[in-house]
């Protein structure tokens, strides 16, 4: 029988555990050993997962573990996003579009990363607003403080801003005068 929550052009490995709470748009693709959706453990006590949604074209590599949303409150991972082998996304973050998380990534609950940001090998971002097209260099630390505006590169442990982010400008076509309208604009919901 077909669960109507999972769209039938999504291909998910049958070894993937994929939980009741979950919804899966059209040409999702979920790899082996991934665990999607259920309770959320919070200080040793589970919470009934609250839901948890996955954009069309989005790719989730092997071995990642994306918790659903708890407290009223869903997980989403946006339209094209790329999940790469053993990330982990907590419960109530929200990936917009085309947000590449590279393998080892972490990203913490009631995180929100903008469209296009980019999380290297074995970063965590914990607790933390990131502006669109940022990118997070691997083995880099982003916890606690203020939100991260758009278009900068952010690496060390703790993470800082080392400059522009022209990777991604140049990527999704954008100019200096785009980055500063954004952060202008910038607002995390």
């Amino acid at each position: 029988m077909q669960n109507e929550k999972i769209h039938p052009s999504a291909k998910i490995h049958p070894t993937a555990i994929i939980y009741d709470d979950v919804i899966i748009n059209e040409n999702v693709s979920i790899g082996p050993f991934c665990v999607i959706g259920g309770p959320v453990e919070l200080s040793g006590v589970f919470q009934d997962g609250k839901g948890l949604i996955i954009e069309s074209g989005t790719r989730i590599e092997n071995a990642c573990i994306i918790q659903s949303g708890f407290n009223g409150l869903i997980t989403k991972i946006g339209k094209n996003c790329i999940i790469m082998s053993n990330a982990y996304i907590g419960g109530n973050a929200t990936l917009n579009d085309d947000v590449v998380l590279c393998p080892f990534a972490k990203i913490g609950q009631f995180v929100w990363l903008g469209k296009g940001v980019f999380v290297g090998i074995n970063s965590l971002v914990f607790t933390q607003n990131v502006g669109h097209y940022c990118r997070i260099s691997s083995q880099s630390f982003l916890v606690g403080g203020e939100a991260v505006p758009s278009g900068g590169v952010y690496q060390g442990n703790p993470a800082i801003y080392i400059g522009k982010n022209e990777i991604n400008g140049t990527k999704f076509g954008l100019k200096d005068q785009d980055f500063n309208d954004l952060q202008k604009t910038e607002k995390f919901n």
